[in-house]
């Protein structure tokens, strides 16, 4: 998924107020280093662009991630 996250004032959407990618002076992704390259466990690269925001495992699923733990 890729997104352009703007902040509008008084609705005006021909002029947003602030924005990620297309803001007049700084790319806020480029700023807080989003990473064009990244590598998966398996040494496995791809290209992204700014904006790009969910990598999805259709065939994983969450719960392998996941182990619940109940402190005592």
């Amino acid at each position: 998924m890729n997104i352009n996250i703007e902040i509008l004032r008084s609705g005006n959407t021909n002029a947003p107020h602030l924005q990620y990618i297309h803001a007049p002076l700084m790319n806020q992704w480029q700023m807080e280093g989003f990473d064009k390259s990244p590598v998966d466990v398996q040494g496995r690269s791809w290209p992204m662009q700014d904006g790009d925001v969910v990598l999805y495992h259709a065939d994983q699923s969450s719960r392998n991630d996941f182990q619940s733990q109940v402190p005592h």
